[in-house]
């Protein structure tokens, strides 16, 4: 027998990656997995390996949880794609939070290993987060009672069916749709990394990080590096606004531009649907001048780039609205010398009735701005895609919509007319 203390993410310890690539490489025959949660940036790290355990006739088990809001759109059609729609189940008891991080693995021979500790399915969890765990390697026959305990709690789990379901797209729709159950997307928001060689994961599992930062000193050396997400991963389409039911007044085809879009229509990506207002959690509007718009007033105007977040009405939203309550809680990056805020927002765009997909955009925050922007210290960047589009035809006075559903989910929508009463 074996045991060894895994100090993630310490270059003297292992980590979860590389049990993953022991039960590949040492040919085990099966690997049950039951964790807290699964996202897309800790499955895409170990994707590789568990494709080559499969092909090489491996029987792979899935029990994900979806308790604390920490289970993942895309972590769960992934889970889907990698259990072939068989084996991969979501386990959640109302009363009490699913938590564990159990990976066994075993073989014909009779030989077993174990990583149990704080590691979930996650970037931070496989590699990146400070995380501690016990890895044990069982010779044949050896230890019989605890792999009989291990194997019967799995056992357990799943003969509780009313709390134990196969993952599906059903489910998965269900569990979006769910008003008790919060199922993020991993491509919300993201800080703005701090170098341009900072070695952040794309889901960080301590957003407010940064928050700290000056009291605090960040340890760069004798740390294990963390890999790529694995370019054999399968393109998964996530829905364009979570409980989207009720259609846009003049509803048009698809249209697909630009390389910052990152979803494509499919059976699990509904179009051209806006949420019901019931739905609407934040909406803050406004009628869009030629700057916003971006058509300057002549051909030798360069347009702006930038929509002004203003205070469009004083009794509900101040100049900090924005900072404060709109993305109060999306993980701002660290402020520069000026005092400037970033941030980078994934939204749902429709464009004059036609759903453009989903882009990832640039908010910036600077309370200086206010003294000579009519107090207006928050800052949407169009990009360039969008300003494309916008440029296609005159959309002055023709109104920017933003809102925020229940479920999470960000929307841009410029329209006509006002989408609905605003919504602090």
């Amino acid at each position: 027998m074996e045991i060894k203390f895994v100090g993630q993410p310490f270059d003297q310890y292992s980590n979860l990656l590389e049990f993953i690539k022991y039960v590949e490489e040492e040919k085990y025959s099966s690997l049950k997995i039951a964790v807290a949660w699964a996202k897309k940036s800790g499955i895409g790290r170990v994707w590789d390996s568990l494709e080559n355990f499969k092909s090489e006739g491996g029987k792979l088990e899935l029990i994900l949880g979806v308790s604390e809001g920490g289970a993942t759109e895309e972590g769960l059609l992934l889970a889907n794609e990698l259990t072939n729609n068989q084996s991969g189940f979501v386990f959640h008891d109302p009363n009490r939070t699913f938590h564990p991080k159990v990976y066994w693995a075993a073989a014909d021979d009779g030989r077993n290993t174990i990583f149990v500790g704080s590691s979930n399915l996650t970037a931070g969890g496989v590699a990146w987060n400070y995380e501690a765990s016990l890895w044990v390697t069982l010779a044949p026959g050896e230890e019989p009672e605890l792999v009989a305990n291990v194997q019967e709690w799995f056992s357990i789990l799943k003969q509780n069916t009313g709390s134990l379901k196969k993952i599906d797209q059903t489910l998965i729709d269900n569990l979006l749709n769910s008003s008790d159950i919060q199922i993020g997307q991993e491509g919300r928001s993201r800080r703005k990394p701090a170098t341009k060689t900072a070695e952040e994961p794309e889901d960080n599992d301590s957003l407010n990080s940064n928050a700290i930062s000056g009291i605090f000193d960040k340890i760069v050396t004798n740390l294990k590096s963390l890999p790529k997400i694995s370019a054999k991963l399968p393109k998964i389409f996530t829905r364009p606004g979570a409980n989207s039911q009720a259609p846009l007044p003049t509803p048009n085809s698809q249209t697909n531009v630009g390389t910052t879009q990152t979803s494509s229509p499919s059976s699990n990506t509904p179009t051209n649907t806006l949420p019901p207002e019931n739905q609407v959690y934040r909406r803050w509007s406004k009628q869009m001048g030629a700057s916003d718009a971006q058509n300057p007033p002549s051909a030798n105007t360069n347009p702006t780039g930038a929509l002004r977040l203003a205070v469009v009405d004083s009794n509900y939203f101040t100049s900090l609205y924005f900072r404060q309550d709109f993305w109060g809680n999306e993980p701002w990056g660290t402020p520069d010398s000026g005092g400037k805020e970033e941030l980078f927002v994934n939204f749902d765009v429709w464009i004059d009735g036609t759903y453009l997909g989903k882009y990832e955009i640039r908010i910036s925050h600077k309370p200086s701005r206010a003294a000579n922007q009519g107090n207006v210290m928050t800052v949407l960047h169009w990009g360039h895609d969008l300003v494309q589009e916008l440029r296609k035809k005159n959309y002055k006075d023709y109104y920017v919509n933003l809102e925020e559903t229940r479920s999470g989910d960000y929307l841009l929508i410029v329209s006509d007319k006002q989408r609905g009463v605003l919504k602090p």
